[in-house]
């Protein structure tokens, strides 16, 4: 599951600063995917890792770019019967309540 949180009252207030995160954030994918040996190798200098680039190289083999796709939402019934089986929840979500969680309106 990816998710971002945003404090509504900063979303009302500065909604073009929060599209320029998200497409910003989409560009960062977009390179991280496209150029994965360059990628890899800031990775390990920005993050001091210590790890071979081949085994780096491998977190491409788990993760795809639609995978980081911040849509559609998916698996949010799984997510909720989670919730309820873990007692963060007392009953899955309406699906009005999850359309007043979920604004994908600052998305690009």
């Amino acid at each position: 599951m990816r998710i971002h949180f945003a404090n509504a009252n900063f979303a009302k207030k500065h909604p073009e600063a929060l599209k320029g995160f998200l497409r910003a954030q989409q560009k960062g994918l977009d390179f991280m995917f496209t150029n994965p040996r360059e990628t890899a190798k800031i990775w390990m200098k920005r993050a001091d890792l210590k790890l071979p680039e081949a085994i780096v190289l491998k977190t491409w083999d788990f993760y795809t770019r639609a995978q980081m796709a911040a849509k559609p939402i998916k698996g949010i019934e799984t997510t909720m019967k989670d919730a309820v089986q873990f007692k963060f929840l007392k009953a899955p979500l309406s699906q009005a309540e999850v359309a007043k969680l979920i604004d994908l309106s600052y998305l690009p």
